[in-house]
């Protein structure tokens, strides 16, 4: 009682707090500009304090980038209730399924470079049968690795799929647990949207066969390390939870402190914890093609895979449209987590935004606070 009591005094009565990037978690060029330069900052400021007052959030983060800039980095609340550990930009959360999106890019990355950082080969055509790398159930698994990732594949999601339990070192052993699943009866692949962290398993399961490395080696070494990106890790790369000093404490629906669930099945579905900023640093990097090239990211990452199909989806990107601006974006859920990222994909003024919260009291999405924001920065 005491613990939600204390809760609720915080939820009520601590502002927000934003303080600028510490220079031991980001390289000096990485280092947020001073907010005072951001014309919107007491509007955004305002709409967060009040969205997370609102749906009973004890820890909200902030970040974006406009025109390539870090124009605004904050956090808001306690990322800590117990120890009164305030919030800040660079304040680590589990990402819930934003974490497909750097499966999805990988695997796009990796298809069209035909090979590592160190040189190593890689042979992956994303169009081709899933089966054609790794082992599937016989019945209905006809689906291709492109289709796996724009949720077309039939893959069962939570509740029509076994969950695999446990530490899993790779992808393949998680999806081992998965053998029996059929897809979905009566679904279509290829046409019949169905959201599935489970097939993002699978995916974890190809790219570990044509790389012959672990899928955490993989999204550090060749996404976090490679640009910069340092908050960005798998949560679960070993048995143990990994010390995280700016990691957040996350919540239930009643108010009171969760554990982390061990996730390592589900790396690229849901398995990976980084701060705002860095996520909108990633989705900055593929923009001006630097992560990948601009046909990968036209053609590929920001297509949609199946236009005739039910699916918004291109390699892991919802594609959508927002006052006439094509939009790239996705959301995460999960126990003690909510989390979304958009790109507001204007050519003269591209516009990044990422909040990520820590659990609250309500059934509530990031995506409205996300869409709120565009709005007061885009004057819409």
């Amino acid at each position: 009682m005491r613990h939600l009591l204390l809760l609720a005094f915080l939820l009520i009565f601590v502002p927000g707090c934003n303080r600028p990037a510490a220079l031991s978690q980001a390289p000096a060029d990485q280092v947020p500009v001073a907010t005072a330069l951001f014309p919107q900052k007491e509007q955004i400021e305002a709409l967060a304090a009040e969205y997370r007052t609102n749906n009973g959030i004890p820890a909200l983060s902030v970040a974006i980038m406009r025109k390539g800039k870090l124009v605004y980095s904050g956090g808001f609340g306690m990322a800590d209730v117990a120890t009164a550990k305030p919030a800040t930009g660079e304040s680590v959360y589990l990402l819930a399924s934003i974490s497909k999106l750097f499966g999805g890019t990988l695997a796009a990355k990796l298809e069209a470079e035909g090979q590592l950082r160190d040189e190593t080969i890689v042979n992956l055509d994303l169009s081709k049968p899933t089966r054609d790398y790794i082992d599937l159930p016989a019945n209905g698994h006809t689906h291709t690795v492109a289709q796996l990732t724009a949720h077309l594949g039939c893959v069962p999601h939570y509740g029509g799929s076994s969950t695999p339990d446990g530490h899993f070192a790779t992808a393949a052993a998680a999806a081992k647990q998965l053998n029996n699943d059929p897809t979905l009866s009566g679904c279509t692949i290829g046409h019949n949207y169905n959201y599935s962290t489970h097939a993002f398993t699978y995916l974890g399961a190809v790219l570990e066969k044509v790389t012959r490395r672990p899928v955490a080696r993989l999204v550090e070494e060749e996404i976090a390390d490679a640009y910069q990106l340092p908050s960005v890790r798998v949560m679960y790369r070993e048995k143990e939870l990994r010390p995280n000093p700016h990691r957040v404490s996350i919540y239930g629906n009643a108010g009171n402190e969760i554990n982390y669930e061990e996730n390592s099945w589900k790396v690229f579905g849901g398995g990976i914890e980084a701060n705002a900023i860095d996520i909108a640093r990633f989705t900055h990097l593929i923009n001006v093609g630097r992560i990948v090239d601009a046909d990968t990211r036209e053609n590929r990452l920001w297509k949609r895979l199946a236009p005739d199909s039910e699916s918004p989806y291109g390699i892991s990107w919802r594609l959508g449209e927002m006052d006439g601006v094509p939009v790239a974006e996705h959301s995460g859920s999960a126990r003690g987590s909510r989390t979304h990222v958009r790109l507001y994909r204007d050519a003269q003024d591209p516009l990044i935004i990422c909040v990520l919260t820590n659990g609250g009291i309500t059934n509530f999405r990031p995506e409205a606070l996300v869409t709120e924001m565009g709005k007061v920065i885009r004057g819409k």
